[in-house]
């Protein structure tokens, strides 16, 4: 949720006017406003923020207060207030959380800033463990009220959207022949992912749906020591869903997962985590390709090529996890 790669704009005046600290104040009823809010993340448009208010949570830690979507702030209240406290896991303390029209907030504990290593095998282990715990301890409860679809459909539509973005994009702007042939190459990769999406589906069939993070990655989870060891603190739920577990299993030490979901699930073996795990690598991938398509309706022709670069890059990723998990012979 945060970064210190660069300097970050601090306001020290006028702070108890500012809309995160307001927010804070008429959820929690606290009266102690910080004497400043760092500015993490700040986008108008859509409206999406994050900002940093320091010593106001349990022993004067800092509190991450979140705007974004009420479609986002709804899908991580029910993760950290209802499903999260539920399971023995760690989790940062969630201090509440607003709508406001078709925005709204949530206040969460600074958990730190050592990030999820995947270099680092414990680290590996450790979060083996953590989504091990969630995906049985979820799974056993159904699907909670609300939570967004994971499964299949999630991808197949995300994969449309992209083909979609695409069209619109080479019918409106205009691309250097190198950048048009990308595209195109994009747009029938996805015409030959959709045809054989029954693979994907086949691939989920009999695995058990759970909730999902969706997005488990190093900038999406922090470490901490407690004193007798690590713990592990996976944050930025947007992508949490409803459905068999994939994208989940991409950057964890799928033995240690094994052991744990194994009990829970007893004909869940090896085998099948393995080609979730190698299933995950081709959602996680249309995800990607779609979410960069966005930045294709840029007005900037410079964004535009940047974002061309990019879906280059990620079709030879998407290309060949495709054809690891046989979507693609």
């Amino acid at each position: 949720m945060r970064t210190r790669a660069r300097p970050r704009a601090v306001v020290r005046t006028d702070v108890h006017t500012h809309p995160a600290v307001m927010a804070w104040v008429a959820v929690t009823g606290r009266r102690d406003v910080p004497e400043s809010v760092t500015v993490l993340r700040e986008r108008r448009a859509p409206h999406k923020a994050i900002y940093l208010l320091p010593r106001v949570g349990e022993g004067e830690s800092g509190v991450f207060a979140k705007r974004a979507s009420a479609t986002v702030i709804l899908t991580e209240r029910r993760i950290y207030e209802e499903i999260l406290p539920a399971l023995p896991l760690s989790a940062p303390r969630c201090y509440g959380s607003c709508l406001d029209g078709s925005d709204g907030w949530v206040f969460l504990e600074d958990v730190g800033d050592q990030r999820y290593s995947r270099a680092d095998p414990e680290h590996l282990r450790l979060a083996a463990r953590w989504v091990a715990t969630l995906h049985a301890g979820a799974a056993v409860s159904g699907s909670p009220q609300g939570l967004p679809d994971g499964g299949p459909l999630r991808y197949l539509q995300q994969l449309r959207a992209a083909r979609g973005k695409i069209h619109a994009c080479l019918g409106r702007w205009h691309f250097a022949p190198a950048e048009v042939e990308v595209l195109v190459a994009a747009v029938a990769l996805c015409d030959a992912l959709e045809s054989g999406w029954s693979h994907v589906e086949a691939a989920c069939a009999g695995v058990p749906s759970t909730v999902l993070h969706g997005d488990f990655r190093p900038k999406n989870a922090m470490v901490r020591s407690n004193g007798e060891g690590l713990q592990l603190f996976p944050i930025d739920w947007e992508m949490a869903g409803w459905g068999p577990p994939t994208v989940d299993l991409t950057r964890i030490d799928l033995d240690a997962y094994q052991a744990v979901i194994g009990a829970a699930w007893p004909r869940i073996d090896s085998a099948t985590v393995v080609r979730l795990a190698t299933l995950g690598r081709v959602l996680e991938a249309v995800a990607a390709v779609d979410w960069e398509c966005e930045s294709l309706r840029l007005e900037g022709a410079e964004y535009r090529s940047e974002a061309v670069a990019t879906v280059a890059v990620l079709l030879e990723r998407l290309r060949m996890a495709a054809r690891a998990a046989h979507v693609l012979e």
